[in-house]
């Protein structure tokens, strides 16, 4: 999974992609930026599934970028495994913590920044 999801009812929560392996979310956190997750429902991920993810991750950077962003964040726990996951894809800590509300709490999440590549001149 990369980043961590809100809590279900969240109104800035967006569905963008979603089949039996991935559910893949954009949340509007404000002032014109978006925040990405994923929930990966597959037991176990190996070398097909994350082709598949890496797809699917270009498919919405691509529309991302012809919309104008130049950036997309992400949020992960202080999990090794989503850390990995979202290195992966290109996101780079930011050095931010942030604390997000989950059930009746708030849990701290490390926020991570995926830069889009420049596409000038590939027209």
């Amino acid at each position: 999974m990369v980043g961590q999801s809100p809590q279900p009812g969240t109104p800035s929560l967006n569905i963008v992609y979603k089949d039996k392996d991935v559910t893949c979310y954009l949340v509007d956190i404000g002032e014109g930026d978006l925040s990405f997750h994923a929930d990966v429902h597959a037991p176990t991920v190996g070398h097909n599934l994350m082709r598949k993810f890496s797809e699917i991750f270009s498919f919405i950077t691509l529309g991302l970028i012809e919309r104008g962003m130049d950036h997309l964040d992400t949020w992960v726990e202080d999990d090794e495994k989503q850390f990995n996951f979202a290195s992966f894809f290109g996101f780079e800590e930011t050095g931010f913590l942030k604390s997000i509300p989950i059930g009746y709490g708030h849990k701290l999440v490390r926020e991570m920044r995926y830069t889009f590549p420049s596409l000038d001149g590939l027209e």
